[in-house]
């Protein structure tokens, strides 16, 4: 058998039985199991897991490697070091079954919140990990600030750049990931119907200005968390669509660099639940979007590619100024 895609498949699950067999893996040793490991690889979990495939596919995680966003940084940064989580098995458009499911040390074996078996067949040995929504995520999700040289090397910093795993526990230790967010097809800041439901927004005129009060609702992590480019943009404007902005105030981390390292300096996020109470210039309008990519390329990039509006309108009690003239005129 020559070494294309089918040798490769049949050597790489000829280990997994091996394996099985060897650590006595519950049915491993029937002929029957062994077969289906056999038949069955990593690209084929759709199989016996249609509805997790099918969530999967429609997910940004599924083309983390190729959303916009990402592509147009990656060209800047220059290095490997990112597609270690946009794009974990070469070729991908992002991540597959694999990144998640995938055992060190044990090709054809799969992580698992339970060890129960689809229809009473056991295609592949499993691995049980209670935690896996939240352990798996930690991956991605919670690492140091990185800073790349020219030549795209990697330095990491202390201090993380995403801690939202750890937020999310110094919030509540018993909440995973899971518990918020569909773990095959997560919805978050992508999501304007998940940003929404996480922030109550309110506006009201005031002596001499306007007051936005923000809350962060049902977070359990910081908001926002996550990549450092993301930002909560409030802004008081004279037009509905805020095309001139007659004041902003920018939720989020703020990054500096400091001996070679980026390193978080300045953190006007929000805590679940904390309220915010901003006040800004007197305007008939206020609008609330959030941003996620680096200002410096968003430009280049389509507008529903880089923010979510999450709304706006008039201001109650908003009363134009009138211009009286000078006496006697």
């Amino acid at each position: 058998m020559g070494e294309g895609k089918s040798g490769r498949r049949l050597a790489r699950v000829a280990e997994a039985g091996s394996l099985a067999v060897a650590s006595g893996a519950a049915g491993a040793t029937d002929m029957a199991t062994l077969l289906l490991i056999v038949l069955l690889g990593a690209d084929d979990c759709a199989r016996c897991h249609r509805e997790q495939a099918a969530a999967h596919a429609s997910s940004r995680h599924a083309t983390a490697a190729r959303e916009p966003v990402f592509t147009v940084s990656m060209e800047n940064a220059r290095s490997p070091w990112c597609l270690t989580c946009h794009q974990p098995e070469r070729g991908a458009a992002g991540l597959t079954c694999r990144s998640c499911h995938g055992v060190k040390g044990q090709p054809g074996a799969v992580l698992g919140v339970h060890g129960r078996r689809l229809a009473g067949v056991a295609a592949h040995p499993i691995v049980v990990e209670p935690a896996l929504s939240t352990s798996s995520c930690r991956g991605c999700h919670e690492f140091p600030s990185p800073s790349f040289d020219h030549l795209g090397r990697v330095t990491l910093s202390p201090r993380p750049m995403q801690a939202t795993v750890s937020e999310m526990l110094a919030h509540d230790p018993s909440l995973t990931c899971a518990a918020c967010h569909d773990v095959h097809a997560p919805r978050g800041a992508h999501d304007p119907a998940t940003l929404r439901k996480g922030l109550r927004l309110s506006a009201r005129a005031v002596d001499g200005g306007t007051e936005l009060s923000v809350t962060a609702v049902g977070t359990a992590h910081r908001l926002p968390t996550g990549d450092s480019f993301r930002r909560l943009v409030l802004s008081v404007c004279d037009d509905p669509e805020c095309r001139r902005p007659r004041g902003q105030e920018v939720l989020g981390p703020t990054f500096a660099y400091a001996d070679g390292v980026n390193y978080p300096v300045f953190d006007k996020t929000l805590r679940d639940g904390e309220t915010r109470v901003l006040r800004l210039p007197a305007a008939r309008y206020w609008r609330a979007q959030f941003f996620f990519g680096n200002a410096a390329f968003e430009d280049t990039l389509r507008a529903r590619d880089v923010l979510d509006d999450l709304g706006g309108g008039e201001v109650p009690g908003w009363v134009p100024v009138v211009d009286a003239g000078l006496p006697g005129r």
